[in-house]
């Protein structure tokens, strides 16, 4: 393939580019010559942007152009009452920092995005305009849980007890999925599943877990 079709292609060939890579500076890299100098001449806008490409993935934008940076597919949205204390909550116990936040004239939390490690929570308070109604605290059922990875089950559980979650199951080892989990009702009506893998685990492996476990209940 001749090299016209190459860039056709919008592909480059770099020939000892991991070199110059190393060294930054053609002078500096492994080897020596007007060959890679001229190398890193022609290249050094591709070798611009390969660097770019190396930043840090949490502040470059996706890959997936419908989805901005940030996000994962899945951003659920709860309403709770009162949303200021909830975030509160969440802030203290999760750990979650305020990406945005809209209160309205009424001083209600019209919407506010939470952002937890790698995943984001969107909340609300009750609104008419809406038909968003929040959830009884006082009721032990649920309709949904949340699921959360932490980096201590221990830790957050007693952060959460201590700001007045009813503790629903305490901290356990789960075997199946390798996980420690517990679980709590915040003082909002939200159902948390609190977790921290503690043993590496495939998909494949929780799934014959599941399966064996599923069998002897049989």
């Amino acid at each position: 393939m001749g090299r016209h079709e190459i860039e056709r292609r919008g592909q480059v060939e770099l020939p000892h580019v991991e070199d110059v890579l190393a060294a930054g500076r053609p002078e500096d890299a492994r080897g020596t010559g007007p060959g890679l100098s001229r190398i890193f001449k022609r290249h050094a806008a591709i070798l611009g942007r390969l660097k770019d490409m190396s930043t840090d993935q949490r502040t470059a934008p996706t890959s997936a152009t419908y989805r901005p940076a940030g996000y994962t597919s899945l951003t659920p949205l709860v309403v709770v009452s009162p949303a200021a204390e909830a975030v509160a909550f969440y802030e203290d116990v999760l750990g979650a920092r305020v990406v945005t936040r809209m209160d309205g004239p009424d001083g209600r939390v019209w919407h506010c995005e939470l952002e937890l490690a790698d995943g984001r929570l969107q909340l609300m308070d009750p609104n008419d305009q809406f038909s968003a109604v929040a959830g009884d605290p006082a009721s032990d059922d649920a309709r949904f849980s949340i699921a959360v990875y932490v980096p201590d089950v221990d830790a957050t559980l007693a952060r959460a007890r201590e700001r007045g979650a009813r503790v629903r199951e305490e901290a356990a080892d789960f075997e199946v999925t390798g996980d420690r989990f517990a679980s709590v009702q915040d003082p909002y009506g939200v159902r948390w599943t609190l977790m921290t893998r503690t043993a590496p685990r495939t998909d494949e492996e929780v799934q014959q877990a599941l399966d064996a476990w599923a069998a002897s209940m049989g």
